[in-house]
């Protein structure tokens, strides 16, 4: 009886499952002059800074492109001068479709996205992506204007740099 006791009472717990944090963050509009991998493309301070903080926390990134949708960070691309701030609303919400459909493609749930990005690609993700309870997610940066994104930025990495040895 003691055997099928200890049987009982020790039996394996199930694995927790592996969720994935991926994170998506926005093109900027200063890029370099010739074509690049997307990981280096955009030379902005606040692209630079979102990429360093989002390599250092997640598994995965990838950047959002107003022109290109989802782009893997080795993806070699020519600089472009396009950006959702121009169009209509109706277009953004499109782009927005299309890029929720890509990430579910490269991103299957469950997963927890980063998303480094302003309103604007924040607004046009909501209802395809996030609105969909498919993914938890994090949006640090929402409702910030520049300045603010870059010192939550540099906060946030020095933070990290103080807690390594």
């Amino acid at each position: 009886m003691r055997g099928q006791l200890d049987l009982f009472f020790h039996t394996a717990q199930p694995e927790p499952i592996k969720v994935a944090r991926v994170a998506l963050v926005a093109c900027g509009k200063t890029k370099r002059a010739t074509a690049a991998p997307a990981g280096e493309l955009y030379t902005g301070a606040l692209v630079r800074m979102a990429l360093e903080y989002a390599r250092r926390t997640c598994e995965q990134v990838f950047i959002l492109s107003a022109k290109h949708g989802v782009l893997a960070l080795d993806t070699v691309v020519e600089p472009y001068d396009e950006t959702l701030v121009g169009r209509r609303k109706f277009e953004r919400l499109a782009w927005g479709e299309r890029v929720a459909a890509r990430v579910q493609q490269l991103v299957p749930p469950p997963a927890d996205l980063l998303l480094l990005a302003g309103s604007m690609y924040l607004e046009a993700l909501q209802k395809p992506l996030l609105a969909a309870d498919r993914y938890m997610y994090s949006t640090p940066l929402a409702g910030q204007g520049i300045g603010e994104q870059l010192a939550w930025l540099k906060e946030a990495l020095a933070e990290m740099d103080e807690g390594q040895p």
